[in-house]
């Protein structure tokens, strides 16, 4: 799942969800790529991962991710914590998380916690994270905003290539180090 754009959800759920409640094997989500997404104004988590059954969830990518403005911690879909960032929220039930999955080089920024917060499952940790504001051409947080980057942006060329679609979310080819987003740096 790449080079999506998911702005002001009206459900507390998630932004973007690989949910393995509802799968009819184990393991599952197993071998997934979540990269360059932005997730904006979400009132529940920006990512949730949930390895439900029996099993290990593993080789999973999750890089270069804008996450923006998550405001509240679901467990179970029952409210933990109001004013939570629930950023990315990994959930084993009667599975586990293997140690082959990768969570790198997203951006997290004005979650409405005083501390950002992940819930990451056992052995599982977030690298190279960027804390800054994206700075989007026009964010309104809704679907008529630009979600592009502006030139200054800590975004751009802070992505890894493990994970980069080729192209960005017009179509663009990503040229060099590949941006944080959705959206490749065009100027």
């Amino acid at each position: 799942m790449t080079n999506n754009i998911v702005v002001a959800a009206i459900d507390a759920g998630a932004g973007i969800q690989f949910n393995g409640e509802q799968a009819i094997q184990p393991n599952f989500p197993s071998d997934e790529i979540l990269s360059n997404n932005d997730v904006v104004n979400i009132p529940g988590d920006g990512i949730y991962i949930s390895c439900w059954l029996a099993g290990t969830c593993d080789n999973n990518i999750v890089t270069n991710n804008i996450l923006y403005f998550v405001d509240q911690i679901y467990f179970g879909r029952n409210p933990l914590l109001k004013g939570g960032g629930g950023n990315i929220f990994l959930h084993a039930n009667a599975g586990t998380f293997g140690s082959d999955n990768l969570y790198s080089n997203n951006l997290i920024y004005y979650n409405t916690t005083e501390t950002p917060q992940n819930i990451l499952a056992p052995g599982q940790t977030l690298i190279d994270t960027v804390s800054a504001d994206p700075l989007f051409v026009d964010n309104t947080g809704n679907a008529t905003g630009n979600y592009q980057l502006q030139p200054g942006s800590l975004a751009i060329s802070a992505g890894i290539s493990t994970g980069c679609p080729v192209h960005d979310f017009n179509g663009n080819q990503r040229i060099g180090i590949c941006s944080i987003g959705a959206y490749a740096a065009s100027w």
